[in-house]
């Protein structure tokens, strides 16, 4: 005869009080598969079920053959772009590996075809297609505006969706946790969707409603996005009502339970119909035996203290500091990491073997607080550098409240020590896809640094961090990266002037790249202030003038024409090329004559073989001109007129220029105004673009 067991508290899994918002779910997944793409917004409290509610619906989609993907931004991972879209989008590229040879390379084939030389832009976040598209040598990064780049950018990420999301495998990518996403991935999502949206796609985007007041950067996407042509649908997720938190009570623990109206509303009331707090709160009462079962009476008993937690964080943190210290030291490093983290990692900062780590473990594994990341697991939730043995954190709380038990003191060392080690654990294909956590977590503990070559050698990690942010357009990433780069560069050097001399080129390139990060995303007074001090230092004429036309772009968008100006005539005078300051029709016919008498005996359509201009000072002179063009358009157009002609000149005297669209086309324009005579010659000429 076997001895009387007593029941335990289990919570079955399952979502309860929510048999609406399933119903709802599930019918806006039936209108993507008929073609109808949306986004669908899910706001809800901390813990009141989101995740819970939209992963319930991975199976429906998965027995209709579509594709779930997700990612989730974390709280201490805010300022790596695309954080959570890179996560979604990688594994949705595992799961097309996964369907055939032939529906793959169908696929990538089509990629190839549909974006062209721009598909190399999709490697930012899906790091294996490095293997199927090169970047081409005919993209010039360097020279495209920042609007349009981040155009660029989105467009590209909607052609691949348009490209996957198929009729024979509707997708759904669930974002989860936007309340902590970064500037790029947000204006990805409005341009996502402000235009067009692709069809057989469901966007899935759940936040945390109480984090995001008018001030928070989220805020006005969502209102973007409402207001725009095809708004996203809405499920709005609340706290659960006395009923079903009575349901869930009485699932985890029976029948038997004394005075259970009683216990339901004081859950109800301390946990305000939180699901996951009340399951919590629950628990922590089984724990410290102020929930328990009488095997003599056969039935639950309950007492309450005055000294509860006053929410579910203090919850945590009361739980967790029941552990013995060194646990306690070992699951905040965890949290150090991020939501998910894997053992080799935390193995090192930790300074124990991998076996007494994992024993460590086992008690947060036993109690929920911690879940091993089987196969199935990763797939759900992917993280970049993963071992074979890695996990996860339960929910967000439970490692806000392990990263809390860290004194603030330790917090910048314990960054470093995570940085350094994936620094010298991973190979440089690895660095390159972690740069901006690994770049992340020793910005934190810059003030610790005081080697110079680590210092040297973090103003080149920054400066390559920087460079990777702007092609994937996150302006705000540049922005820290390059100013971090900066701090380290005078840390190195003493002052950032001593810097020009251990390292001319860097030290250039840093200036230019901190003004235009500056620029898009921090003071502008503070970039025109770094060109102006790098001019001190500039060796060159071609560099002094490149400076000077950041300037003439940077007074150009901030409607200074005249200083636009200003800045121009500076950058060509290092050229000994003097703009006239009046006479200006007398300057101009000169240049239209000259062209004239170029051309005389020349057919148009001989323009083309003109050879392609390589002179570098020459291109400089011609860049100077051409970004002239809208200042002096919109303040100037005496002195509009003389530059188009001299640039048509130049271009007939040196080679042509891929900028020649903008000159050629307006000094036709120019022609017909002058002579008031739009003959097919006239036209001609216009066409030498």
């Amino acid at each position: 005869m076997t001895s009387y067991q007593p029941p335990k508290l289990e919570f079955a899994n399952k979502l309860i009080g929510r048999d609406d918002l399933t119903n709802r779910m599930l019918k806006e997944f039936k209108n993507a598969g008929r073609g109808h793409g949306r986004a669908l917004l899910v706001p809800g409290h901390s813990g009141i079920g989101k995740t819970s509610l939209v992963q319930w619906l991975k199976e429906p989609v998965e027995s209709e053959n579509g594709l779930f993907v997700q990612g989730k931004f974390d709280q201490y991972q805010q300022n790596t772009p695309y954080y959570a879209i890179q996560q979604a989008l990688q594994q949705l590229w595992d799961k097309i590996q996964l369907s055939g040879k032939k529906e793959h390379s169908r696929l990538c084939a089509s990629i190839r075809e549909s974006l062209g030389d721009f598909g190399f832009l999709l490697t930012e976040l899906i790091h294996e297609l490095g293997n199927l598209i090169e970047k081409p040598t005919t993209v010039d990064d360097a020279n495209i505006n920042f609007i349009e780049a981040r155009h660029r950018f989105t467009t590209v990420i909607r052609e691949f969706l348009k490209i996957v999301c198929l009729p024979e495998h509707p997708v759904v990518i669930f974002v989860d946790d936007w309340q902590w996403a970064d500037a790029a991935s947000l204006e990805l999502l409005k341009g996502l969707y402000i235009d067009e949206q692709p069809c057989y796609f469901l966007f899935i985007v759940s936040y945390r409603d109480e984090e995001v007041n008018k001030t928070h950067p989220l805020s006005p996407v969502i209102s973007e996005l409402i207001h725009s042509q095809l708004p996203p649908h809405v499920i709005e997720v609340h706290r659960l009502n006395e009923n079903a938190a009575r349901m869930i009570i009485k699932d985890a623990l029976g029948d038997t339970i004394e005075n259970l109206e009683l216990l339901t509303k004081q859950v109800h009331k301390h946990t305000e119909g939180n699901p996951f707090y009340l399951k919590a709160f629950l628990e922590f009462l089984y724990d410290n035996k102020m929930l328990y079962f009488d095997s003599v009476e056969k039935r639950w008993h309950w007492e309450l203290e005055k000294d509860l937690p006053k929410d579910i964080v203090a919850l945590f943190i009361k739980k967790l500091s029941g552990f013995e210290p060194k646990r306690q030291k070992l699951i905040s490093l965890a949290a150090c990491i991020g939501n998910v983290f894997d053992l080799n990692t935390l193995c090192e900062i930790y300074t124990h073997s991998t076996n007494e780590c994992h024993a460590s473990l086992q008690p947060f594994i036993a109690s929920g607080l911690v879940l091993p990341l089987s196969d199935h697991d990763q797939e759900r939730t992917p993280t970049k550098h993963c071992s074979e043995q890695s996990f996860m954190f339960m929910h967000d709380r439970v490692q806000q409240a392990a990263y809390l038990l860290i004194e603030p003191e330790k917090l910048a060392e314990t960054h470093l020590d995570i940085g350094r080690f994936l620094l010298s654990s991973l190979n440089e294909s690895e660095i390159e896809e972690n740069l901006f956590e690994i770049v992340g977590h020793i910005n934190t503990a810059e003030s610790l640094i005081h080697d110079p070559e680590e210092q040297r050698m973090m103003v080149d990690l920054n400066m390559d961090a920087s460079l990777k942010a702007r092609s994937a357009t996150a302006y705000s990433a540049m922005l820290q990266f390059n100013q971090y780069a900066f701090t380290f560069a005078e840390k190195m050097a003493g002052d950032i002037t001593h810097f020009w001399d251990i390292d001319y080129e860097k030290a250039l390139l840093l200036h230019r790249h901190l003004a235009e990060s500056e620029f898009l995303e921090g003071d502008r007074n503070r970039a025109a202030q770094v060109i102006q001090q790098s001019l001190g230092f500039t060796k060159t004429a071609i560099e002094r003038a490149e400076s000077l036309t950041i300037l003439i772009v940077q007074h150009t968008l901030l409607a200074k024409y005249s200083d636009a100006i200003d800045s121009g005539r500076q950058a060509l005078s290092e050229f000994g090329i003097i703009l006239p300051a009046d006479n200006f029709q007398y300057f101009r016919d000169i240049e239209i004559e000259r062209v004239r008498e170029k051309l005389k005996n020349k057919s148009i359509s001989g323009l083309y073989d003109l050879p392609i201009m390589n002179d570098p000072e020459m291109l400089t002179i011609i860049k100077i001109l051409i970004t002239l063009g809208p200042p002096c358009y919109r303040t100037h157009q005496h002195l509009w007129s003389v530059i188009v002609p001299k640039v048509v000149n130049l271009t007939l005297d040196h080679g042509l220029v891929p900028q020649i669209g903008y000159s050629h086309t307006a000094f036709g324009g120019l022609l017909g105004w002058v002579d008031n005579d739009y003959t097919p010659l006239c036209q001609d000429r216009c066409r030498l673009n």
